[in-house]
């Protein structure tokens, strides 16, 4: 869209490379989160979600926002799988 001189925003922007964030300030992140909430999320699930968004910010950020406003006090990795089952299955 901003690349093709064929629509309307051609070169209306710039480009801008982000690169990816390192899994375990990711993680680090995360987990502060969640602990200044006193709130526990389990090593094994942070590894779960970040493998299953490949550590990107949209998803792991929606991922993680899920299992937030679940209320829980203690995320754990069953949990975490069973808040993804309808984020994975939609059509």
């Amino acid at each position: 869209m901003f690349s093709n001189g064929n629509h309307p925003f051609f070169a209306s922007t710039q480009f801008l490379y982000l690169k990816e964030i390192e899994r375990s300030i990711y993680k680090d992140f995360i987990r502060k989160i969640f602990k200044g909430s006193d709130r526990i999320i389990e090593e094994e699930s942070l590894e779960y979600i970040m493998d299953f968004s490949r550590a990107h910010t949209f998803y792991t950020q929606s991922v993680c926002n899920r299992l937030f406003a679940s209320g829980i006090k203690k995320i754990s990795v069953d949990y975490s799988n069973a808040e993804m089952q309808p984020v994975t299955y939609r059509t």
